[in-house]
């Protein structure tokens, strides 16, 4: 069996580092995303975080999306390792 990585939060991921999205945690997070067109199993990264951490802009399907810290806090994520 392969092993398993530890997820984390979009709000945890370098600047400049790609993920796998597990999840969204909060309902009207989720909606809001999907409509954006984020959705579980997509890769994203972290392009941009404004000084003090919010906001932050994510790059997913080649769309730059705008995240508030506290959404960010509940994407989950699987970090991708920096040769992917």
């Amino acid at each position: 069996p392969m092993p398993h990585r530890p997820v984390a939060t979009l709000a945890s991921l370098p600047k400049g580092r790609r993920a796998v999205v597990r999840g969204i945690a909060r309902l009207e997070a989720r909606i809001a995303l999907m409509n954006m067109g984020l959705v579980p199993g997509d890769i994203i990264e972290l392009t941009d975080v404004a000084p003090g951490g919010c906001p932050m802009a994510m790059r997913v399907l080649g769309t730059k999306l705008p995240a508030r810290r506290a959404i960010a806090q509940g994407i989950d994520i699987e970090p991708l390792d920096v040769s992917n």
